[in-house]
């Protein structure tokens, strides 16, 4: 009997043993699984970052090529409405030279007339300073 004592105490240390072996080693398993997170949160972050930089810098490029693409539009419109407005003028123009010279008329009369506004926007200081020329003076 004290043979199978001797072997139960024995059996105890080791099983006391292996208890402790295993609490160990799972507290040292989650520790690296903590410390491995913590890197691989760290690298997602800064990849996070870096994304999203990335996306900040595209969308201001893009926001800069919109606006130049349509400064560039609208001076083309404006461009085309002055040559509109030229080519209407020297119309009025050649018209009143032609027409206007066995009249009474002062030279000058024939640069006091209203265009009708063909802007196709409102506010455009052309338009508006046309409207405040002469108005009502239309060409018979």
């Amino acid at each position: 009997m004290i043979e199978l004592l001797k072997v139960h105490a024995s059996l105890d240390k080791s099983i006391d043993r292996s208890e402790n072996n295993i609490t160990r080693q799972a507290s040292d398993n989650y520790a690296n699984i903590q410390i491995e997170a913590a890197k691989n949160k760290a690298a997602l972050e800064q990849k996070m970052t870096e994304l999203s930089n990335d996306i900040k810098v595209s969308i201001l490029k893009d926001n800069n090529d919109t606006r130049s693409l349509i400064n560039s539009y609208n001076n083309d419109n404006v461009r085309n409405d002055l040559q509109s407005e030229k080519i209407i003028h020297a119309l009025h123009h050649h018209y009143n030279h032609h027409h206007d010279h066995h009249r009474d008329r002062d030279h000058r009369d024939h640069h006091n007339h209203y265009y009708p506004p063909f802007f196709p926007y409102s506010g455009f200081p052309l338009q508006s300073f046309q409207q405040g020329q002469g108005q009502g003076q239309g060409h018979s």
